[in-house]
């Protein structure tokens, strides 16, 4: 007759003690015939149902619009001392920043905007369209994220 659970003294042992007498036996009949257990009985679909409101969603806020021909003056401190103002029209700007403030110049990117306006590894962002950049990374990404949202697609 088969043991029940309160034979063994956990679980871990019932499931030791499975694993090995079905896994060990020399002989490949059933040890023990399993019947599928009960069917689980499903509520009633005519008894009324609970349910939450869904919580209306706040309007997204408008986005500025910038004339179709937008731009956006970055200006640049470069090793000699001197600054660089830097139009660009259009995204993307095709520059790699060291991941620290100030942003400085990592790589320029092959025929991006950046390269045709000559901006050059090692330059540091100081402006951007008139504003000092945030001494914060994340603040400062974003800041420049933002500034180029409305420039065309290159």
């Amino acid at each position: 007759s088969p043991q029940t659970l309160s034979a063994f003294e956990s679980k871990k042992d019932l499931c030791l003690i499975m694993f090995c007498a079905c896994c060990t036996a020399a002989d490949t009949t059933p040890i023990e015939s399993v019947s599928a257990p009960a069917p689980i009985p499903i509520k009633d679909e005519t008894e009324p149902v609970m349910r939450m409101p869904i919580p209306e969603a706040a309007p997204e806020p408008a986005m500025e619009e910038k004339e179709p021909d937008a731009t956006v003056t970055f200006q640049f401190l470069l090793p000699d001392g001197s600054t660089k103002d830097i139009v660009v029209k259009s995204k993307p700007l095709g520059l790699d920043f060291y991941k620290s403030i100030p942003l400085t110049v990592k790589r320029v990117k092959p025929d991006a905007c950046a390269e045709v306006a000559d901006v050059q590894p090692q330059w540091v962002l100081k402006k951007c369209d008139g504003d000092e950049m945030k001494e914060d990374l994340k603040d400062a990404m974003a800041q420049l994220v933002k500034a180029v949202q409305y420039l065309k697609q290159r």
